[in-house]
């Protein structure tokens, strides 16, 4: 499932979800799908529950520290004038290719820029009554591509960065999370308060 993009890959999830609780409940020419139109047996729920683990693992947040590692290591696998080296090498030419298809797919993965990460800002800043007093949401408030409609209705107050700007004089609380966010390669990052 490498090549699909993050809201892709959730829908797919979702889907299995749905079929491991509704299943042969759900009637309609879904049930022909999961069985290959008759070839097979479809999968029963804990089939499915391991599929869907198991997809859940190959969609893990693709970070660039990671490729970096990847392609040190292919880096190694050659010496200083580009030749490759099958003595030094830590993988084979199969395992080669395989590692660059990786990161190939890792990198167009991080490059779709629809990945957002999502964080409570009492996380960071503990627990307070009015979001408009604190700096921190002033700040994020100022700084903000995109704002909740209904913000200071019913809790709601909620603003999202453009993580591929540049930001001036971030408070101390929020560059750990801005910092993670752009590490792991999302495009945007949503403060909300839980509500």
């Amino acid at each position: 499932m490498k090549n699909m993009n993050a809201r892709e890959h959730a829908c797919v999830l979702a889907a299995l979800a749905f079929w491991a609780r509704e299943g042969a409940a759900s009637g309609g020419h879904e049930r022909d799908i999961a069985s290959g139109e008759g070839q097979f047996d479809e999968l029963n729920a804990d089939e499915i529950e391991a599929l869907r683990q198991r997809l859940s693992a190959e969609g893990e947040t693709v970070t660039y520290a990671g490729l970096a590692d990847k392609v040190d290591e292919i880096i190694q696998c050659f010496s200083t004038n580009g030749e490759f080296n099958s003595h030094s090498a830590p993988m084979g030419t199969v395992e080669l290719r395989e590692q660059a298809v990786e990161v190939r797919d890792a990198l167009q993965q991080l490059g779709d820029g629809e990945a957002i990460c999502s964080v409570m800002m009492q996380d960071f800043v503990g627990d307070y009554d009015r979001p408009e007093e604190l700096v921190e949401w002033k700040w994020v408030q100022e700084n903000a591509s995109f704002a909740h409609r209904d913000n200071g209705r019913d809790g709601i107050w909620e603003f999202m960065l453009n993580l591929s700007r540049t930001f001036d004089a971030v408070p101390m609380q929020l560059q750990q999370p801005i910092r993670y966010a752009r590490q792991a390669g999302f495009a945007y990052l949503l403060f909300h308060q839980g509500t």
